[in-house]
C-alpha cells in the first residue's frame, strides 16, 4: 500500500467536506497531518481514497512534497510547491486539475457531463421523468418571475403618473398661495392709504 499525501483542499474535494471542517479535524486531532512549507498534507491509505472517490479519482503525489523543517522560510516555498493532480474522469483521459480553473475548460466539462446525462435519459424512464418535473418547474418559475415583473411594472406606472400628478397639483397650490400673497399685500397697501 502506498502512502498519499493530499493537501487541505484535495482532501477537502475527495471526500466532499468543507476545506473548513479538514481543518478543524486537524486541530482537534481527528486527522494527521504535516505541516510542510506553510502547507499541511495529510496522509490518506490508498484504499480508502478509493472507497471515498466517485466519479473523479485524484492521483496523489506518494511521498511528503517536501523534506525541509515543518517551519520553512519564504524563499523556499516557491521551489517545493507539489504537481498537480489529475483527475481522471469517468469516461476517460487525465485532464490537469490546475486547468479546471479556466471557465472554457469548466464550461466544456459541463456539456460532456450533460451530454452525457442526456444519454442515459433515454435509457432511465425515471431520469426522465425527473427531467420533465424540472423543466415544467423551471417554466413555471419563469411564468411567475414574468408575471411579477409585468405586475411590478404597471404599478410603477400608476404610481409615477400619481407622482406627476401630485406635483402637478402642488405647483397650482404654489402658484395659489403666491397669487394670495400678493392680493394680501395690495390690501394691506389700500388700506394703509
Amino acid at each position: 500500500m502506498a502512502e498519499q499525501w493530499m493537501s487541505i483542499v484535495e482532501y477537502a474535494r475527495t471526500f466532499s467536506i468543507s476545506d473548513m471542517t479538514v481543518r478543524r479535524r486537524i486541530k482537534n486531532g481527528k486527522l494527521n497531518a504535516v505541516l510542510r512549507d506553510g502547507k499541511y498534507f495529510i496522509q490518506v491509505d490508498s484504499p480508502n481514497v478509493a472507497k471515498q472517490m466517485s466519479a473523479p479519482t485524484l492521483d496523489t503525489f506518494t511521498s511528503p512534497p517536501s523534506n525541509t523543517p515543518d517551519i520553512a522560510p519564504s524563499a523556499n516555498r516557491s521551489n517545493s510547491v507539489p504537481r498537480q493532480p489529475m483527475l481522471h474522469h469517468e469516461k476517460g483521459g487525465a485532464v490537469n486539475a490546475g486547468n479546471w480553473s479556466k471557465p472554457e475548460n469548466l464550461i466544456k466539462s459541463r456539456h460532456e457531463d450533460l451530454d452525457h446525462m442526456l444519454d442515459r435519459t433515454d435509457q432511465d424512464p425515471h431520469m426522465k421523468a425527473m427531467l420533465d418535473y424540472c423543466e415544467r418547474s423551471i417554466n413555471r418559475i419563469n411564468s411567475i418571475e414574468r408575471h411579477l415583473a409585468e405586475s411590478y411594472q404597471h404599478k410603477f406606472a400608476r404610481l409615477e403618473s400619481e407622482n406627476k400628478r401630485k406635483d402637478m397639483e402642488i405647483a397650482q397650490l404654489k402658484q395659489q398661495v403666491e397669487d394670495l400673497q400678493i392680493l394680501i399685500k395690495m390690501y394691506d397697501r389700500e388700506s394703509k392709504t
